[in-house]
């Protein structure tokens, strides 16, 4: 099966829900469009505690039981400093589907989440039910990438050193640059184990996330023109590819039977332990991977 990714421009969504909701207790309940999912409804719910918020969204089937789920934990937490040395918090995506393994996604950012359906083939269909798409956007300030229409040409290619850090290698990257999209880069971490992900904001450098100013480490765009970078953790052999017509890049496991190395290793010319200027906190490092 083919999954199709686009990187839109990262822009605010106003659109509300045409769907009835009814809160009970601190969970709201929403009926969403027909879907091959078998999922009838989506709930969802946010807590907070000691500085630390959870957001957790979940698609029921006609009996109530979870068949796909959305966990967004910021503050605390557990296992990033893995992925971050000397970071204890940030936020965790969760992505989960009955019968297949969780999906776990770190960063260092606390704000503003993007999620390519194509990263996380098992929940991309849930991912992109505009119900859930919708919610996520307005609840969660997760931005789902959805699939592209129109025609698709040439995007991907190896990734130049201006686009990456001296340090450390990124193995098989693959840089994404269609018109009218976010660009992205897209390769393995050996020294993390994960797959990074990082959008680039073009004309944008220590600028907010629609290119407003901004001060040191509240910059949603790094001194790069990148975003913080998300370590997308799996288990397996792990595999930089395009997809669609070499359309996009994504990433993924392979248990057995990977696929053939697509893309070259590459070492990048821009120095690491870099912020923003302003305020008390330049946020040097955040953008580093």
């Amino acid at each position: 099966m083919d999954y199709i990714l686009v990187m839109t421009r990262l822009v605010p969504v106003f659109a509300s829900l045409v769907f009835s909701c009814v809160a009970a207790d601190d969970t709201t309940r929403i009926e969403v469009e027909d879907n091959s999912l078998g999922i009838t409804s989506i709930a969802f719910e946010r807590t907070s505690d000691d500085g630390a918020s959870r957001f957790d969204l979940r698609g029921l089937d006609g009996n109530d039981v979870t068949v796909a789920r959305v966990q967004l934990n910021v503050g605390a937490v557990d296992g990033l400093s893995r992925y971050f040395p000397g970071r204890v918090t940030g936020s965790e995506i969760i992505l989960s589907r009955a019968g297949a393994d969780d999906q776990h996604v770190f960063s260092r950012e606390t704000e503003h989440f993007q999620l390519p359906a194509a990263n996380a083939p098992a929940v991309a269909a849930f991912l992109e039910l505009p119900s859930v798409t919708r919610v996520l956007a307005r609840e969660a300030r997760i931005a789902v990438q959805p699939a592209p229409s129109g025609e698709r040409g040439y995007w991907t290619y190896p990734c130049s050193g201006s686009l990456l850090n001296t340090s450390p290698v990124a193995q098989q990257c693959c840089w994404t640059n269609a018109p009218g999209y976010a660009a992205y880069t897209d390769f393995y971490s050996g020294s993390t184990g994960a797959i990074v992900l990082r959008y680039y904001g073009a004309t944008y450098s220590c600028a907010g996330q629609y290119g407003e100013a901004c001060s040191g480490a509240a910059c949603f765009w790094g001194p790069n023109g990148f975003s913080r970078p998300s370590m997308w953790v799996g288990s397996g052999t792990p595999r930089i590819f395009t997809f669609n017509d070499d359309w996009a890049c994504t990433g993924n496991w392979y248990t057995s039977d990977p696929p053939a190395v697509q893309f070259a290793d590459a070492t990048g010319t821009f120095p690491t332990g870099q912020g923003c200027p302003g305020g008390n906190d330049t946020g040097a490092g955040d953008w580093d991977y």
